[in-house]
């Protein structure tokens, strides 16, 4: 089926359901918002819980959509109820999944680090260099000085120093530096030089980094469609094991990660319309009502993005398993041929089944 034809299946299945949907979408959002805002106003500690809780809140609200989806009875408390009381099979599925995906995620932090590596570097060597200059130029360097001076106070240095007897430390001091002028200024010269290049090479390998990041990123979500069906498989086939879950997400998903895609991204428009009207709202500048408006349009929309997705996942499913009864065989007990599974009749003897 094409994004059209799942979206007004979902639509459709809404009908006279919305009510309920958008208040199940507000229970999971306000608690997971109270936990956020907890954390940003109380205790980073919040944060860990949000972490604790957010399988079996998936898992109760999957449970919920989909129910109410196929015009069965569901609670409000079911997402709370049903999720917790699967606690541990779904921390069990997210496990799978993060097995399944752990070396991608890896992978996509060791960019990140390197460029923080880098940013650093970078902020170090300008902030050394900037002091340097400003320490250099206000002790040892006198710009002004020129190669023939240098070598006068050079040699004044060096005769008055070997020669002269009445020539006390602190002139010879004076003598040194004033010889050491030019020396210094040409190596602070190479010294910027060296720097500005070393500045070049660390800004086009943090350019470089940030590409593979994106690039990583891109791979790791690719794959992670594969098991983006899994809390619906769990909540369908309620006998199933994570493991089976997981897996069975993956078997359906092959070759159709692009289809669940073009559905996704069909709900753009609805999602900038929403965007905007925060957007607007934000201009008030008034945090909390900004952060309520973004809530309040992923509320309305989360039911109808769910009910989209059940769809698809029951269409690859319808379809899957008759693709499999066609393949599969049964034979004649009178003659022996075989025939297709929902065969009525042999195709040779005409031996009713």
């Amino acid at each position: 089926m094409r994004a059209k034809e799942l979206r007004e299946e979902a639509r459709n299945c809404l009908q006279g359901k919305w009510g309920k949907a958008i208040v199940i979408s507000l229970i999971y959002t306000a608690i997971t918002f109270v936990i956020v805002l907890l954390a940003n106003y109380i205790s980073s500690i919040f944060n860990i819980a949000t972490l604790i809780i957010a399988p079996p809140l998936t898992y109760g609200l999957a449970y919920s959509y989909y129910h109410l989806k196929n015009g069965e009875e569901v609670s409000y408390a079911d997402l709370l109820k049903v999720g917790f009381a699967n606690f541990g099979r779904s921390w069990a599925i997210t496990w799978e999944i993060f097995k399944k995906c752990w070396w991608c995620i890896l992978l996509a932090i060791i960019p990140v680090i390197i460029m923080f590596v880098l940013i650093g570097s970078l902020i170090f060597g300008a902030s050394t260099s900037i002091l340097g200059k400003t320490y250099n130029s206000s002790y040892y360097y006198d710009t002004s000085s020129s190669y023939t001076d240098y070598l006068d106070n050079y040699y004044k240095y060096d005769y008055n120093y070997n020669y002269n007897y009445d020539y006390d430390y602190d002139d010879y001091l004076e003598n040194y530096y004033n010889s050491y002028n030019y020396g210094k200024y040409s190596n602070s010269f190479n010294e910027n030089t060296f720097l500005a290049g070393m500045s070049t090479i660390t800004l086009i390998g943090i350019f470089v980094m940030f590409i593979l990041y994106i690039v990583i990123a891109i791979l790791t979500t690719i794959r992670m469609l594969l098991y983006t069906l899994s809390f619906y498989i769990a909540v369908a086939k309620d006998g199933i094991s994570p493991k089976d879950a997981v897996q069975e997400s993956a078997r359906l998903m092959k070759g159709n990660r692009g289809k669940y895609f073009c559905l996704i991204l069909s709900f753009f428009g609805w999602a900038l319309l929403l965007g905007l009207i925060t957007g607007i709202i934000n201009l008030l500048r008034i945090e909390i009502l900004t952060e309520i408006s973004s809530q309040i349009g992923a509320i309305i929309l989360a039911p109808y993005i769910a009910f989209s997705v059940i769809a698809f996942y029951q269409n690859l499913d319808r379809n899957n398993n008759n693709i499999g009864m066609q393949n599969s065989k049964k034979y004649c007990t009178n003659c022996g041929q075989e025939n297709k599974i929902d065969a009525m009749f042999c195709t040779n003897c005409g031996n009713k089944f």
